[in-house]
């Protein structure tokens, strides 16, 4: 049975005008006709004269062909003026969210920079620790691994201040640098 197969894939792989390895081709193609591949060892020494006389190898037509990324892979990119430089989109302050750098104008060293973010435990996630540690001293890590009760601070990349803090309840506190208001009493 497994000799059958192997037969009827090697009729499947040589070209129709070949003939398969246990026959000799018949009529005006034999000296067009390719020989048999050899199989067996080779004596040493012995290489065929040209290329040519090697048995051909068919290769089947290539029918894949490149398909475009689906539709919401594309990134969609304002027109830009030919001359003038890309602006980055500038997210405020009160606005920030998410842990991916974004484009701010930072209000201390008055540059536009990108945002470095890093997140912080609270006490309430130590706290929960210490609580999970009474049930069972494996699940102490559990707040601190999984992100519980973690704070995001957004730091200005420039000048490496921080300028605001989202609280884990979805809070915003927006730092700036002081506003000195002169006084209104004389000296």
């Amino acid at each position: 049975m497994a000799a059958q197969q192997s037969e009827i894939e090697m009729e499947k792989r040589q070209p129709e005008n070949a003939a398969p390895p246990h026959q000799t081709p018949a009529g005006p193609s034999d000296a067009t006709a390719s020989p048999a591949p050899v199989s067996g060892p080779q004596e040493q020494g012995v290489t065929p004269v040209n290329d040519a006389q090697a048995s051909p190898i068919s290769v089947p037509p290539q029918t894949h062909q490149a398909v475009p990324p689906p539709y919401h892979e594309y990134k969609q990119q304002p027109p830009q003026v030919a001359g003038q430089p890309m602006v980055p989109m500038v997210v405020p302050l009160q606005m920030l969210q998410g842990e991916a750098p974004q484009w701010i104008d930072c209000p201390f060293c008055h540059q536009r920079a990108l945002t470095e973010t890093r997140r912080e435990g609270t006490s309430m996630q130590m706290l929960t620790g210490v609580l999970l540690c009474l049930l069972c001293v494996c699940l102490a890590c559990l707040p601190c691994c999984a992100g519980w009760f973690e704070d995001t601070l957004y730091s200005c990349s420039a000048c490496k201040k921080l300028v605001a803090k989202r609280f884990d309840d979805g809070g915003l506190e927006v730092y700036g640098p002081p506003v000195v208001v002169p006084s209104q009493y004389p000296k």
